[in-house]
């Protein structure tokens, strides 16, 4: 339940009629139960299945049965028959769905790979038991991600990169996605959700002395009425707002947290409550005897399978409240700062700088990185090495077909002309032949009878 709320909106629902419970995700029917069965209960539970939205796409089927004209699925080869036809080649370019930037594995999207030697001592045995216990933690995530990376790649050879507008698609998602999200977190940094974020929270707002009284880690927050701990907090990767190095606007609120860009269909923060508790689990209280809360902004994650909460083509806009008040575009220094109130140059050439740096790839398949620049040049000219490469490949393919064509005929042609020719020649042999043996057979009997 926690792992998917930070996703979107759960719910559940009871009712007191039929005794059925219902859970929802984002207004979507997970899970439904009957004869008055709990949800953690095997006894008339069901899962409910959906069909995804159409592609608006259109199959090729036959008339008579609907069944698919073409196999689209498995490998495109010559020794499966399935790599003919023309109108098959047109719906392999074009693919079965409208492609993302999540069809495309970004390598650098992996775990740092762990290194043995900063948990051993010099001899190369384990600091300690809790040493070769993160050790082993730490390497099986990275071994699990590394497979979830490998299968993907291997999906995307499979079912992205054989359709060129699909490829094309997710290239251009992924150039967009990433332009969005480096601007919207320099505009508005975020950091993980951990002790030291509480702690350089209190250190801003002027409560260092207010440590002391309060165990950090029963801290909890409060998230669209969903409690963790901080230690689940940090342990799911929340991320929160940066106050302390986030700019704000130039208006006279200084508004902060604001993005450039955001999803249509969810916020960019949720606003959450940090409540500060002490050792026996009692909230901490201030000098006038009210618990100790602060306010946090938790960033709302992208998740892969809702396509709602993604930095997508189809779902980014303009942050509209930059559009009615442009003077809310995070451009001065906050006041946590040295320079509150200046003009932070600093953000600009932050933008300008991640233009130029090299960061993404066009595909798994190719090592070379690119800028936001290079990487559309690069697209255009990925199409065109493609469109060459077929040309070329087609035009071999008409040229052996000739060859075979020639060579064929060469062998089993006929020609009319030749074959009478060849048949006149082969009577008159005959012919000649036959006298030959009538000539020879009358001088024996000759001579025979001159002997008799």
């Amino acid at each position: 339940w926690k792992d998917l709320s930070k996703y979107g909106s759960l719910g559940l629902q009871y009712d007191a009629n039929t005794t059925e419970y219902t859970v929802t995700f984002n207004d979507l029917t997970l899970i439904q139960t009957k004869d008055g069965s709990k949800p953690n209960e095997n006894k008339g539970t069901m899962v409910l299945d959906y069909e995804p939205k159409p592609t608006g796409f259109q199959n090729v089927v036959w008339d008579e049965t609907g069944f698919n004209v073409f196999r689209m699925t498995g490998e495109y080869a010559s020794y499966n028959n399935t790599d003919v036809g023309s109108l098959k080649s047109i719906l392999v370019a074009r693919g079965g769905y409208t492609a993302n930037y999540t069809d495309i594995p970004q390598i650098s999207n992996l775990p740092e790979k762990v290194n043995k030697a900063d948990y051993c001592n010099q001899d190369g045995t384990f600091k300690n038991e809790d040493a070769k216990k993160a050790y082993e933690e730490a390497e099986a995530k990275y071994n699990e991600a590394l497979k979830q990376y490998e299968e993907a790649v291997e999906k995307y050879n499979k079912d992205v990169d054989a359709c060129l507008l699909m490829n094309t698609q997710a290239q251009l998602d992924l150039l967009v996605h990433e332009i969005v999200t480096t601007i919207n977190n320099i505009f508005s940094p975020t950091v993980t959700l951990d002790k030291d974020a509480i702690n350089t929270l209190l250190e801003i707002e002027g409560q260092e002395n207010k440590k002391d009284n309060f165990d950090i880690t029963k801290t909890t927050v409060d998230i669209n009425g969903t409690l963790y701990t901080l230690e689940e907090a940090e342990k799911m990767g929340f991320k929160i707002l940066d106050k302390k190095n986030a700019s704000v606007g130039m208006d006279d609120a200084e508004t902060i947290g604001e993005a450039l860009f955001e999803r249509k269909n969810i916020e960019c923060y949720t606003e959450a409550t940090v409540t500060l508790l002490d050792a026996s689990g009692n909230p901490v209280k201030d000098d006038k005897g009210n618990p100790i809360t602060k306010t946090v902004y938790v960033y709302n994650e992208e998740y892969e399978t809702d396509v709602h909460t993604m930095f997508t083509i189809g779902q980014i806009q303009v942050n509209q409240d930059m559009i009615d008040d442009v003077s809310k575009m995070p451009l001065n220094y906050n006041k946590y700062s040295e320079l509150y109130g200046a003009y932070n140059y600093d953000i600009c050439q932050d933008v300008l700088d991640a233009w130029g740096t090299n960061s993404i790839r066009l595909s798994p398949n190719v090592y070379t990185t690119y800028n936001f620049s290079d990487y559309y040049d690069a697209i255009a000219g990925n199409v065109g090495t493609t469109g060459g490469l077929y040309t070329t490949k087609k035009e071999i393919l008409e040229e052996t077909v000739l060859a075979v064509g020639t060579s064929r005929e060469s062998i089993v042609g006929v020609s009319s002309e030749e074959e009478l020719t060849n048949l006149i020649t082969y009577q008159h042999a005959y012919n000649a032949s036959s006298r030959y043996i009538n000539v020879i057979n009358e001088m024996l009997e000759t001579l025979v009878n001159i002997g008799r």
